[in-house]
């Protein structure tokens, strides 16, 4: 009967999707019959200088991050009988230091405003040379090598064809983030903030630019790497998040949900979130953006992990017998099972840091499980002890870097300090009633709150004093601030619904979808069927906007019908841009999720019954899974009533990878061969995603990028593609250091590393309305204009003419006219392009324009 029910589930639901595939099919393979782009046979410039600088920073920063950190803290750990794998270590190594790079870089840049070169050129040394000059001594570099070459002899043919499909896939990644940034996102605030603050010197406040005050850790690591490395290093950050995310996938499983007694194992199993997400075409590209995502999905995930070691901790299995405070394990089992070369003798005994934690990293399933008993139940000896302090300080210090990375973490780090406070009352304890054990859990929730505050409260105080609002641009209706409107506030709302549940399939006359019949339905049902359906939603990504186009991917001879409301006829490079990427910020996030929905939902039912009736070993990790699938739900309800881009779930992924394979592990256990097919259905789509991220890297973007990463084409040349490239090289060579920009419709700032410009982000207040709101008249406009050393204005027409309604929304009637009259004025003198004449209106033909300001007294 269980099996008929599993094959009846499966089938109704592949039937679900293919139906939708059908109706609307995702456009996987269009465009291959060319597959390479002319820029790729351009003559040869040479390998450029940022390829070297892409393999030799992240061995930099691994080797002073994953090694001083050990280092100091290793007698501390050995004494407390703290034990940690290698890959562990340096992961959680890496993953602190980088917190701790945030950190000074916010001390020397805010308070003491140290932004200069030689102070980072010393931090870089700091960083570098003792961990080479620990490496050397300690020789762990070779050990670390030699448990390689061995956990390589000793691994099965699943775990090499994991490992270097990821190493392939690795690569790729470092060549695509080794390009020139050209991302809006990273060109209006991500770079252009941090650069702004390289050339003040300090970190300022940044007018008419809201974002710039939001939690900047992630940030302030680009603008650790800018200052004195640039910005290809700033984009591998990123990359190194996305590659560290992945090794803590690898970890939470291995020592958290992998349960040795289990009789239908699938082979390889503990790869399988790691190329779930590695598989994911959103989180796989992002990955090479100048973006902050990763970060979070990094900080997020070692918060999740800490976390269920707090919760491995907290339980009592035998409490006459854990009197031991040291992990220690013979040495005869940790060699044969990929350990240290350097270990001692057989018989002998050391502490695990010492030979033991390094070996755990590579180890077998027995070792693995023993080291887990032996440490979980050195973890519990006592009320206070030092293992589970550890581990809930290590949950305060990610909770906090994943809530000061982006604002939208604060309610999913709220949830864990909710589940630490009652996962307790669920777990068995022979020595406390449901009372003490809610005591000791709110305890340690409150830890983890206050630790994850004091790394928050930095992002807050900084906010006040440049705005006087704590959390600015949100909570604007509670803490007042000029620069951010009313009408900011109304077109950041508006941009955010048109990403949310208007999403949905209409692509036939006849299709009954739910907002077809709302009018029927009261919103409050319409709302729970969307949500409901919003899964399929966000798999198939289709979009219907207000920028003047309607989307449709149908079987049209194989291309895509783009219509525009206003009849242009669009190139065919709209077409394919549209086909295969789909609406603004719906990435692609692939069918894996969506195919494998009902079984991580079976799986949690059976957890939660199993973290309410079990009475074994296996109890822990059923609170895990039920903690999995209580932060899915609740990430996917916030992120369904908020800011639906896809882009935004690359947080959850891990989540939902983690329980995709334990669910697969779980109908294995129930029947053999349906696990194995769902493993195989599973590394065919992650294929096929896979295929569809190395394509549109390799060949569908409107730039090919490996082309300037691999030599054959130049930094300028690639980003003289980009639409107001050209004009900053015309400025930098134009303005000079004394003379101040006034932007018009332009609100990427990065490239301007050279000039001094004022503009205005997409959602604050335009930077001319800002002016012409301060100022009486036009003639006082620009009296204030050349008082405060404005020479040039630069006027994007191109850009501005994408969206006039939102730009000029903004103004009242009586603005519009003094902005129409300020265009029109004798003061203003075309430069370029050469023979433009005033006034310049909205239907000029030209795209973009330089112009010179008059002095007011000619």
């Amino acid at each position: 009967m269980r099996r008929l029910i599993i094959a009846i589930v499966a089938l109704g639901w592949i039937a679900l999707i293919v139906w939708y595939q059908v109706r609307g099919p995702i456009c996987f393979l269009s465009g291959w019959n060319t597959p390479f782009p002319a820029e790729y046979f351009q003559s040869f410039r040479g390998l450029p200088l940022s390829l070297l600088q892409a393999f030799l920073f992240p061995s930099a920063f691994m080797i002073g991050t994953g090694w001083i950190l050990p280092a100091i803290a290793g007698r501390w750990m050995r004494r407390h009988g703290i034990a940690l794998g290698g890959v562990e270590q340096w992961l959680l190594s890496c993953a602190l230091g980088s917190v701790l790079i945030a950190c000074v870089t916010l001390l020397l840049g805010w308070p003491l405003g140290l932004l200069k070169r030689p102070v980072f050129y010393a931090l870089y040394a700091t960083l570098l040379i003792p961990g080479l000059i620990y490496g050397v001594r300690s020789r762990v570099g070779a050990r670390k090598w030699t448990a390689m070459k061995q956990w390589w002899s000793e691994s099965n043919i699943y775990e090499k064809f994991a490992a270097g499909f990821l190493c392939v896939l690795g690569l790729l990644l470092v060549l695509y983030a080794a390009t020139p940034p050209v991302q809006s996102d990273g060109l209006r605030y991500h770079l252009a903030a941090p650069q702004e603050w390289i050339k003040r010197g300090a970190i300022t406040h940044l007018p008419l630019n809201a974002f710039s005050n939001l939690p900047f850790t992630g940030e302030l690591l680009f603008l650790f790497c800018m200052i004195g490395l640039g910005d290809i290093a700033a984009k591998l950050t990123h990359a190194l998040a996305f590659a560290g995310t992945l090794v803590a996938l690898w970890l939470f499983w291995k020592r958290l949900l992998a349960r040795k007694d289990d009789p239908q194992p699938v082979m390889g199993a503990q790869w399988l979130p790691v190329l779930i997400v590695a598989a994911t075409p959103v989180s796989y590209l992002v990955a090479g953006w100048e973006f902050i995502d990763h970060f979070s999905a990094l900080y997020y995930t070692l918060a999740f992990y800490a976390m269920g070691h707090v919760l491995r901790k907290s339980e009592i299995r035998n409490p006459k017998s854990e009197t031991n405070s040291k992990f220690e394990i013979p040495m005869s089992e940790t060699g044969k099972n990929g350990g240290d070369a350097t270990a001692p003798e057989n018989g002998k005994v050391a502490t695990a840091l010492e030979y033991g934690g390094f070996a755990a990293a590579w180890e077998k399933d027995r070792v693995a499980a023993a080291s887990a008993d032996s440490a979980h139940t050195c973890g519990t000896a006592a009320p206070g002890c030092a293992e589970r302090r550890f581990w809930l300080v290590l949950c305060g210090i990610f909770c906090g870097a994943a809530a000061g990375t982006k604002l939208t973490m604060l309610p999913m780090v709220a949830l864990i300090g909710v589940t630490l406070a009652l996962a307790p009352l669920l777990q068995r304890d022979t020595e406390r009633g449901p009372a003490k054990r809610f005591t000791r859990g709110l305890r340690g929730a409150l830890l983890v709150a206050l630790i994850a505050f004091a790394l928050f409260a930095p992002w807050m105080l900084k906010s006040y004093q440049f705005t006087g609002n704590p959390l600015y641009p949100a909570a604007n209706s509670i803490f007042k601030s000029p620069e951010w409107s009313a009408g900011s506030q109304r077109l950041y709302m508006q941009k955010a619904h048109v990403k949310g549940t208007h999403r949905f399939i209409d692509n036939q006359q006849n299709d009954l979808s739910v907002l077809s019949i709302s009018q029927r339905l009261p919103s409050a049902l319409v709302k729970g069927l969307l949500f409901l359906r919003s899964p399929l939603d966000s798999a198939f990504y289709f979009y219907k906007g207000d920028y003047g186009a309607e989307i449709y991917s149908m079987k049209n001879g194989g291309k895509a019908a783009l219509t525009l409301r206003h009849g242009n006829s669009p190139d065919q490079k709209a077409i394919d841009m549209w086909n295969i990427w789909g609406g603004y910020e719906d990435h692609f996030q692939g069918l894996i999720y969506l195919a494998f929905l009902p079984a991580w939902l079976v799986l949690f039912v059976i957890s939660f019954w199993g973290a309410l009736k079990q009475q074994n070993e296996n109890r822990s990790q059923c609170i895990i899974v039920v903690t999995l699938g209580l932060t899915a739900l609740a990430y996917w309800t916030f992120w369904f009533f908020s800011y639906q881009s896809n882009r935004f779930l690359i947080p959850l992924f891990p989540v939902l990878a983690l329980l995709i394979g334990a669910s697969i592990q779980q109908i294995s256990r129930w029947w053999k061969a349906a696990g194995i097919g769902c493993a195989a259905l599973l590394v065919i789509l992650a294929a096929l995603q896979v295929w569809w991220s190395v394509h549109y890297i390799a060949c569908r973007q409107h730039q090919a990028p490996l082309s300037v990463a691999l030599g054959f084409q130049s930094r300028d040349q690639y980003l003289s593609q980009h639409n107001y490239y050209p004009m900053t090289r015309l400025l930098s060579n134009m303005v000079k250091p004394d003379e101040r920009v006034l932007f018009i419709g332009e609100f990427r700032g990065y490239y301007f590393d050279r000039v001094d410009y004022f503009a205005s982000d997409w959602f604050d207040t335009p930077a001319i309305l800002w002016l012409i709101r301060q100022t009486k008249s036009n003639d006082e406009l620009i009296q204030q204009l050349w008082d405060e050393n404005f020479r040039y204005i630069y006027f994007n027409l191109r850009e501005l003419s994408l969206y006039p309604f939102d730009f000029f929304r903004h103004f009242n009637d009586q603005e519009k006219n003094r902005f129409t009259e300020f265009m029109a004025s004798e003061a203003l003198a075309p430069v370029w392009p050469a023979g433009a004449q005033a006034p310049i209106t909205m239907q000029s033909p030209p795209e973009h324009y330089l112009l010179r300001l008059r002095s007011p007294q000619q």
